[in-house]
């Protein structure tokens, strides 16, 4: 009898484990009756199944394996059909192609029954870059020894390809200085990629805009026959964009990036929109680019804020001429809506009933819609369908919304599919469906956009029945963030039912109203500013509702509000302005001088803002009564012109009721200083000038040298006109301007500067008192007449003081005389290049007797 070897050994126990593989034997085998009772025969392992190599399926017949390291580990499932043997090991063996079979090499672990056994290369027997190697295994029991799995065969490759050469574009030139941009968001552009020096093994090309993708999730073009490869992209951005581009080995192995930047045109508008409601027709297209919507039977009723289409006949739809089309932003080539791009479509609707199937909005081809949103009464669901191709027999695809569609009520709708994953999404009112499905492949069309209704099998179909509004085609994906903009309710109507004003700390009713925009569950609404912290829930969905806002802080205080729907966007802000009354307060304060005493009567006390002036009483006190709480300035002044003292605070009210306040003289920008004084007129006994009549000046010599502004002088010039110099005038000035003047006098004190004359009656008398260092030296215009009123005398001094301080004083003056008081007059200092000084008054009456004001000029 003949047996064949590998069936005995592992049938019998007790034969050699060993045989020559492949070898036929001839057995003469003599049987003996089994003993009673004896144990069952051992069964060899079964052969290994599920081959890997470092996780990658091994199968014959499955294609060459790439394995990326020379160190890889193999896997295969272990398993024997003796349910009492635990202990299995299996040895993986390999050898390279081509080479002969003793070469072959093992390595083995030993698991369980049944298990996945997994042994890894040593680094002493790492395998070669680019070679193929056969790799099978077979399991032992310890006993007996299974069959060998199938060979498979699998290349190792740890060396990435070479980048592309270059990436080039016509359409998307590379970025330079100054260049303009070009295209625009969703245009499509061609990019050619061009192979590298040594482009064996390139299969393709990954490529991606999104810097945050990497070459194993990129996209991939395949390589054509020269290496090279085309792709046709969107831009997703506006502004610099960086494509980068990898090229990809059999064994999926990615080079090094290569970056192209080109710059896009700004604009995200969308190709097309139709609002009906624009003025024009209602089918004009909002954008401007021409695509009008062609009515039949529809027309326009009211909608959710504005007029929307209305189709409540068969038959009833809009449509475009032809493809929705536009110029390109640069070129102004004619642009065409394209299927087989990135593409959305958008729109409001409103199903009067879910009888039937619907279409809201469609992109037609010749036979067939190959891209819908619309209704689908089977699943009672809003769907996004599109074709495989444009004919009678093509392939629906959809996505269906998360829940069923409500009728009666203004749905927001958006579809997007996605260039080149082929990735379809429908948004329902701004929250991304959890459906999703995918189109490899679609087609273009030169069809119209239809409002309305679908065409299937060259029939128009699924009549839409209710409104449709605000209907958008955009050539790019609208973002979540986008089309949830959209998707936004309408901003309510906020009224104040006891009107807008209310006192600091009382309640007052708001009403907020949805306007009957039944996707309102809710308004989030707060006061004083817009972070909309408190909620309010409308009587119905869509309805109203009324609050009571107890406002905190005083004077315009703003209520802000947003109808927000069930999915949690929320409208415009709308704001209404509460009037917040306070409880007025008194306000008091005492004005000190600069002796730190109490002022006295006649000070002004000014409180802004309301510009409200009080003087202070005999005690230097003052006081305003219902002030409202706020920010204020309470300033007092004292004196005329540049010579005055004043004090200023600020204050808020109610927290500072009782104002204190120190006047200090006012300074000029050279230092200068001077200041009103209360003090008697003591005449002088002293030498007349030689000075008389009209416009008359003399020189005289000074006893001592008088300092003005930061000069010495030995002398000084006396003008009938009531002025001194210490320069020469160069002739006299009966005609007073302010300070400083334009053209002269310079080196000036102007004691009292009008047209006066010296007559028969008048003088001008100088004389000198005091000790060094206090001497003075007084010049007294004395019974001087004014040219303007022959019955008005003045009398008055400049007193000019060793240690640089000047005074003039006055006496005589008539309180009911203007022109005595100095209405016609000028006084104060000027310095020597007419480029500032200090003016107590121009053309005021202001002047008194014993009024004396005191100069202390500056430096220049």
């Amino acid at each position: 009898m003949t047996f064949d070897a590998d069936r005995v050994s592992k049938g019998l126990s007790g034969w050699p484990p060993r045989l020559a593989f492949g070898a036929a034997t001839l057995l003469v085998v003599t049987l003996v009756p089994a003993a009673p009772a004896a144990a069952a025969a051992n069964q060899a392992p079964d052969r290994p199944t599920q081959l890997t190599v470092h996780g990658r399926a091994c199968e014959p017949g499955a294609g060459r394996v790439w394995t990326l390291t020379t160190t890889p580990t193999f896997a295969a499932r272990a398993s024997d059909a003796d349910a009492g043997q635990q202990s299995l090991t299996t040895t993986f063996s390999w050898r390279r192609v081509g080479q002969p079979p003793h070469t072959m090499q093992q390595v083995q672990q030993s698991t369980g029954n049944p298990s996945f056994a997994s042994a890894t290369v040593p680094t002493a027997a790492a395998l070669e870059h680019g070679a193929s190697y056969l790799l099978r295994a077979r399991t032992t029991d310890g006993t007996s020894t299974g069959g060998w799995s199938r060979p498979c065969r699998f290349t190792v490759d740890v060396v990435a390809p070479q980048p592309p050469s270059a990436v080039t574009s016509a359409d998307y030139p590379p970025m330079t200085p100054n260049q303009p941009p070009v295209g625009g968001v969703g245009i499509p552009g061609i990019f050619t990629i061009s192979p590298p020096a040594d482009a064996t093994g390139i299969v393709g090309y990954a490529y991606t805009l999104d810097s945050g993708i990497g070459p194993g999730s990129a996209p991939v073009v395949p390589a054509a026959a020269d290496g090279s490869a085309t792709l046709e992209l969107q831009p997703t951005d506006d502004g610099i964009n960086t494509l980068r581009v990898w090229s990809k080995d059999q064994a999926g192995l990615a080079s090094t990036p290569v970056e192209y930047q080109f710059f896009v045109a700004a604009g995200n508008a969308p190709v097309a929109h139709w609002g009906f409601d624009d003025g024009g027709g209602v089918g004009d297209d909002g954008t401007g680019n021409g695509n009008a919507l062609t009515i039949v039977g529809a027309t326009t009723t009211p909608g959710r804020n504005s007029p929307a289409l209305s189709l409540t006949a068969a038959g009833d739809h809009a449509a475009t001429t032809g493809p929705v089309s536009w110029p390109h932003p640069t070129t102004a080539a004619a642009l065409t809506l394209r299927t087989d791009l990135t593409f959305t479509l958008s729109a409001w609707a409103k199903l009067d009933s879910t009888d039937t199937a619907q279409s809201v909005v469609t992109v037609d081809g010749s036979t067939t819609s190959v891209a819908a949103i619309g209704y689908d009464a089977t699943a009672d669901r809003w769907r996004f369908t599109m074709a495989d191709g444009d004919s009678a027999a093509t392939t629906l695809i959809s996505v269906d919304s998360d829940t069923a569609a409500v009728p009666g009520r203004w749905t927001h709708l958006a579809a997007t599919y996605h260039k080149p994953s082929g990735a379809m999404q429908l948004h329902v009112n701004g929250v991304r469906q959890n459906a999703t499905a995918t189109l490899a492949s679609s087609v273009a069309v030169t069809g119209s956009v239809t409002v309305g209704q679908a065409l299937r099998a060259g029939a128009a179909t699924d009549q839409f029945f209710g409104q449709v509004d605000d209907v958008r085609v955009y050539q790019r994906a609208l973002s979540t963030s986008e089309i949830g903009e959209q998707a936004r309710p309408i901003a309510p109507q906020v009224s104040l039912p006891d009107g807008a004003s209310v006192d600091l700390g009382t309640s007052v009713p708001v009403t907020f109203d949805a306007g009957g925009d039944t996707n309102v569950t809710q308004f989030r609404y707060s006061v004083g500013s817009a972070i909309l912290n408190q909620n309010a829930v409308p009587d119905v969905p869509g309805g109203s509702v009324t609050v009571s806002v107890t406002p905190t802080a005083l004077g315009e205080v703003p209520v802000f509000v947003g109808s927000r729907t069930a999915e949690g966007l929320t409208s415009p802000l709308t704001s209404v302005t509460l009037q917040v009354l306070p409880a007025p307060v008194t306000v008091t304060g005492t004005v000190y001088g600069t002796d730190f005493m109490p002022v006295g009567a006649g000070v002004t006390v000014t409180l802004e803002p309301g510009g409200r002036q009080v003087p202070t009483g005999a005690d230097g006190g003052f006081s305003f009564a219902n002030v409202d709480p706020g920010q204020y300035t309470v300033t007092a002044s004292s004196g005329g012109g540049d010579c005055g003292a004043a004090a200023s605070t600020e204050i808020t009210v109610p927290d500072a009721t009782d104002v204190v306040l120190f006047l200090s003289p006012a300074a000029s920008p050279d230092g200068s200083f001077c200041q009103e004084l209360t003090q008697p007129f003591t005449p002088v006994s002293g030498t007349a000038l030689a000075l008389a009549g009209n416009d008359e000046v003399t020189e005289t010599a000074l006893p001592f040298p008088v300092t003005f502004y930061g000069q010495a002088y030995d002398s000084v010039w006396v003008d009938t006109n009531g002025i001194l110099t210490f320069t020469d005038p160069g002739g006299s000035y009966p005609t007073p301007t302010g300070i400083p003047t334009v053209g002269g006098p310079d080196a000036m004190v102007a004691a009292f500067w009008d047209d006066l004359i010296v007559d028969g009656q008048a003088s001008v008398v100088t004389a000198m008192r005091g000790s060094a260092p206090f001497r003075e030296f007084i010049v007294e215009w004395r019974d001087v007449r004014r040219a303007a009123d022959p019955d008005e005398r003045m009398t008055f001094q400049v007193v000019l003081g060793e240690l640089g301080v000047i005074q003039v004083n006055y006496t005589g003056i008539d309180p009911a005389s203007p022109g005595e008081r100095g209405a016609g007059a000028t006084i104060g200092v000027e310095n020597a290049t007419g480029t500032g000084g200090l003016e107590y008054s121009f053309g005021a009456p202001v002047l008194v007797d014993d009024r004396t004001v005191a100069f202390l000029p500056g430096a220049w």
